[in-house]
Order: C-alpha cells, then sequence, then structure tokens
C-alpha cells in the first residue's frame, strides 16, 4: 500500500507530465498529446486502488487525462485521431477499468460521441446492454443508448424506449420534455405526477424536478389556479430553483388577495422542514414589510442573523439592534477565549458604532475591561476599536 506522502508526490509528479498533453491538445497536436493521455489513464490505475489517495492527488491525474480526451473527441475532427479515441475508450469499458468510478461510464459515453457507422453503433449497444453492479450506472448507460438510438433508429424508436425505461429519472425528464414540446400537457403531468408519486419517498430532490415540470405545464397553458399552486409549492420547497417563484405569485394572485394570500405562505414556510428563518425573513423583505421583519430578527438573534438583515432595519430599529449586539458579545466573551474571538467580538463593537451607538459601544468596552482584565489579547483588540 502507498501512503499519503508517496501517493501525493506520485500525483504531483503526474500533473507536470498532464500539464503537457494539456498544452498538445490546445495547440490541436493530438497526436503527441495522446500517448501521454492514455499512459496516464493506464498507469494511474493500480495506484489508485493500492495508495492512500485521501489527498485526491491520484484521482486528480485520471480526472486530467479522462477530460483531455474528452476534449480530443469533441474537438478534433481528424478521423485518425477519432478513431484512437474511440477504440482506446471501448478498450478500457471492456476491461472494466475504473469500474465503480465516474470515468468508467465516461469511456462508454465518450465512445458513444464518436459512432459514426452502423458497426460501431453495433459495438457499444452491445456494450451498454452488459450487465451492470450499479443502479447508478445502469441509469447512465440508458441515457447514452437513448441518445444513440435517437441519432441511428430515429425518433419513433427512441421515444419507444423512453417509455419501456421511464423509471429511470434522466429519461423521464426527456419523456416530459418532449411531451411538452408536442403540446401533449396531458401526458407530460401524467408522467410528471408519476415521478411524485415513484420519487416521493426516496428522492425527495427528484419530486422538486416534476413538480418544475408541472408548473411550466400550467404555465405554458395559462392554467392560474395551477400555476398559484406549483409556484407555492416551488416557493416553499425552494430546492434548486429554476424561476423566481415569488415573482411568479406575486404576478399572478390578484392584487386584493395577496396579503392573505402572502400571511398563509408564511404560515406554510413555517411548518415547512425545508423553511429557513432566513426564507421567511428574505420575504419580509421583499414585501418591505420592516415590522415583521425585526419581530423575526428580535426573535432569532444571532451575530449573523442580525448582521444579514442590518441594512434593512437600521433606520428605524438602530437602538435596538445595538442593544441586541451588546447583549450578544457579553455572552460570547464568556466562553470565547483566543484573540480570533475577540477580534470578532470587536468587529461587533464596531458595527454598534456605526449603528450610532457609540456610548452604548463604549459601556461594552468598559464592561469587557472589568470582566476580563487579565485576557491581554483581548484588552490589546479592544485599545484598536
Amino acid at each position: 500500500m502507498i501512503d499519503w506522502h508517496a501517493s501525493n508526490k506520485l500525483g504531483k509528479a503526474v500533473d507536470e507530465i498532464i500539464e503537457n498533453a494539456h498544452k498538445y491538445v490546445k495547440s490541436q497536436n493530438y497526436a503527441k498529446a495522446l500517448p501521454i493521455i492514455f499512459a496516464v489513464i493506464e498507469g494511474m490505475c493500480e495506484p489508485l486502488y493500492n495508495s492512500d489517495d485521501s489527498s485526491g492527488s491520484i484521482g486528480g491525474c485520471i480526472d486530467g487525462a479522462v477530460y483531455l480526451l474528452r476534449q480530443t473527441a469533441n474537438e478534433c475532427s481528424q478521423p485518425d485521431i477519432q478513431r484512437t479515441v474511440f477504440e482506446a475508450c471501448v478498450k478500457y469499458f471492456k476491461r472494466e477499468l475504473y469500474k465503480g468510478f465516474d470515468w468508467y461510464r465516461d469511456f462508454i459515453e465518450i465512445a458513444a460521441t464518436l459512432v459514426d457507422n452502423n458497426n460501431d453503433f453495433a459495438t457499444i449497444m452491445h456494450l451498454l446492454d452488459q450487465p451492470q453492479d450499479s443502479e447508478y450506472t445502469v441509469k447512465h448507460l440508458q441515457t447514452v443508448k437513448f441518445k444513440l438510438l435517437k441519432q441511428f433508429k430515429g425518433d419513433a424508436e427512441a421515444e419507444r424506449y423512453l417509455e419501456t425505461n421511464i423509471a429511470n429519472s434522466d429519461l423521464r425528464k426527456q419523456a416530459i420534455e418532449l411531451a411538452i414540446s408536442k403540446q401533449d400537457y396531458a401526458k407530460a403531468i401524467r408522467l410528471a405526477h408519476d415521478g411524485i408519486e415513484n420519487d416521493k419517498i426516496k428522492y425527495p430532490g427528484l419530486v422538486c424536478s416534476w413538480y418544475e415540470y408541472l408548473l411550466k405545464v400550467a404555465q405554458a397553458q395559462k392554467d392560474t389556479p395551477k400555476i398559484i399552486e406549483y409556484a407555492r409549492h416551488r416557493l416553499i420547497d425552494n430546492f434548486s430553483p429554476e424561476q423566481d417563484y415569488y415573482k411568479i405569485l406575486k404576478e399572478t394572485v390578484e392584487p386584493q388577495q395577496w396579503l392573505s394570500f402572502f400571511d398563509g405562505m408564511i404560515e406554510d414556510f413555517k411548518k415547512s422542514k425545508h423553511c429557513s428563518t432566513y426564507s421567511i425573513a428574505d420575504l419580509y423583505v421583499k414585501e418591505e414589510m420592516w415590522d415583521r421583519l425585526f419581530a423575526l430578527v428580535n426573535e432569532n438573534q444571532t451575530f449573523s442573523f442580525i448582521e444579514h438583515y442590518e441594512t434593512y432595519l437600521a433606520e428605524n430599529y438602530s437602538d435596538q439592534l445595538s442593544t441586541m449586539y451588546a447583549n450578544l458579545i457579553l455572552k460570547y466573551m464568556e466562553y470565547n477565549m483566543s484573540r480570533s474571538h475577540y477580534q470578532n467580538a470587536c468587529r461587533y463593537i464596531r458595527r454598534m458604532i456605526k449603528l450610532g451607538a457609540r456610548t452604548k459601544a463604549d459601556k461594552v468596552i468598559a464592561k469587557l475591561r472589568s470582566l476580563y482584565p487579565k485576557r491581554k489579547a483581548l484588552m490589546e483588540e479592544l485599545e484598536r476599536v
């Protein structure tokens, strides 16, 4: 087993070699780049499996080589180079080189991008159908197969493949997007609802994607109630947002109904396990509800939370904010005794001064000097305020 120091040293040495390959690829001298790329891919396999690569140095070398291999496949139009890359990727995939890592899937994906005849198509399709021991790999290869079928067999066969493998979330997305492009909204809605049902337990992130599609369909159909329903759901969940859901709701809900709708939405936010206090505060900022924002800050007094919303509250609540800072600083100093902690405390004393509370800040400084006279570093930092 190669220890951490040796693997790190090896990784740095190989990085310099990869840099040469990078220069060759950049100058389109692929014939000189490929031998280096292949040497790294093949030569780093054994060290990866037989070393402490906690630093990621060996993995980083393989990443760099595979990246250059993909770049060559994408950019080089020379038939002999393309053939060399295709055959190498097929060889690596057959040998199950790096199986269990993303690079294993990269090889077949790169090869698939270079297919331009029926023989190569058959070769890749055969490899894609080989049994795999990872569900993630199976789904990835199904997506590659769909793209190839679409390219070589046409839309009809590719769509049949989608329907057969709709449990694959990537293919379900393709199917929904295809249905939307054809304005087959009923099918898109059905596929999205099925996705929600299938994934609600194990994959909440995917559920957000299905709701996003439902929102897009509702927008395409100008279905106001559904737009409100799904935009509200996405705003409260707010995982990987793709649109400004607040803006959508503000523009869609009738103005005379907005306040009661907003209040109900805030209550839903409070019940949601995905919601943070910052999410609610941000909505108050959007609505310029400064009294509600202050009440929320007052209920959740932390340095970071007060500071985050200080800009919006300083004009009307400077005295209250400076008092919050003062109380937090004194409590903070009870248990934190390093220079970095003292510097942090002094930073917030300065914020008190910026809020116009110089007298109150001086009292905090005096109190700290009285409580902790033996903390030399603290005394030094207080002198700098």
